[in-house]
This record gives structure tokens, sequence and C-alpha cells, in this order.
């Protein structure tokens, strides 16, 4: 029998199964991409969905909201002026312009009420300082790791009384096992987990009452014009 025959039927094979083996792998890493491609494509398409409803909602409460303010609001907001709209209590408005934010900040959730909340926050007082925190994978607070220090932040109140702020730090911690602990002096504290649940992002904010004084001329001004 021809050795060198059976070498080179051999070698024929191997180069064959080298060559199935690798179109086989090259076609499992095309797919898996195509896979994750997919999905990916879907959730933008998801939130994206979920983003346009929820500012379609978020502009006609915040509508609402500010129709309701009236300098006479009282109420029991932990110490906030609270006014109830359709049964839901209302602290106020944020307001952050350089992310085009435009929210109303309802009283605390009892229960984590997250469905009957669709394009509003919710707020309350810790030591006199205003928290508010936004819901998950909507849109609402999608990019607030992306704000920069010193952009200037708003919550006007339900009496009507506009309250400047400037972000001085950005946090961002792992909320499934760390409790946030923060020694530094802050007036508003803007948090919201990301879309997975995981991490947190803190924004902490001081007044600017600069700002403050300055907006209130103006409201001066319009008001004598």
């Amino acid at each position: 029998m021809d050795t060198s025959n059976n070498t080179l039927v051999a070698d024929e094979v191997k180069e064959k199964h080298h060559i199935s083996f690798a179109s086989i792998l090259m076609r499992t890493t095309f797919a898996a991409i195509f896979l994750v491609a997919c999905i990916y494509l879907g959730w933008l398409g998801y939130t994206r969905f979920i983003d346009v409803g929820e500012s379609e909602e978020a502009a006609l409460l915040v509508q609402r909201v500010r129709n309701a303010m009236t300098p006479a609001a009282t109420g029991s907001g932990g110490g906030l002026p609270l006014i109830s709209i359709h049964g839901t209590s209302y602290l106020g408005i944020l307001e952050i312009p350089s992310m085009d934010i435009e929210l109303a900040v309802q009283a605390r959730w009892a229960n984590k009420g997250y469905d009957n909340a669709l394009g509003a926050t919710q707020g309350w007082l810790e030591d006199e300082r205003l928290a508010i925190e936004g819901r998950t994978a909507t849109g609402q607070f999608l990019k607030l790791d992306t704000i920069a220090v010193d952009e200037a932040v708003y919550f006007t109140d339900m009496t009507g009384t506009k309250k400047a702020y400037r972000v001085f730090a950005i946090d961002t911690y792992d909320d499934a096992i760390t409790t946030e602990e923060d020694d530094r002096a802050w007036d508003l504290a803007i948090s919201a987990p990301d879309v997975f649940g995981t991490l947190r992002v803190s924004v902490k904010c001081m007044r600017d009452f600069t700002v403050e004084r300055e907006l209130a001329q103006h409201g001066k001004q319009d008001t004598a014009g």
C-alpha cells in the first residue's frame, strides 16, 4: 500500500475538518453578534417608546401642576407646601435646563407606586434638604450621569416660589449592596437607578441665592410691566 497516498488523504480530511470547524465558528460568531445587535436595537426602541410616552405625560402633568400653584398653598409635604391633584399630592416642578428636563414632583410614594407615577418623580425632605428620585429605565434620568458640575437646577414649589441650585457633585454607587453615606453639605439631591437597577447615580446641589435674587427681580419687573 502506498503510504504517501494514505498520508495525503489524511491531510485532506484534517484540512476539510479544520475548514468546517472554522466555518461553524464564524457562523456562530456572526449569529451571536446579530442576536446581540437585535436585542440592543429592540431595547433602544422600547426605551424610546416609553420615553416618548412618558415625555407626553410629563408635559401634561407639569402643566396641571403649574396651573394648580398658588401663593396660598399649604399642606403637609414634610414641611413643603403640598397640593392634591386628582387624588395625588404634588410638591412642585423640577427643571434641569441643560438636559431639557421638566418634571412634576409628587410627594414620596408610599408603596413604591411607580405604576401611578408615569411622567413624575417623587420628592421628600431630609433634614430640611430636598431629595428627588426618578424612576428606572424610562428616560427620565437615563443620562443623569452626564450632567456637569456647576449646571443649573431649579425647583418651583406649589406656592410658585422658584429656587435655584448648582450641581457640585455627581456620584455613582452600587445600589444593591451599598447605602450611600455622604457627610457633605447639600441642599438638593437628585438620584435614579440605572436601567438594570444595580447602580445609582446621585447628583448633589447647593442653593444659588444670587440667581434666586435675579429671578425674583425679573418677576417683579414682569409684574410691573
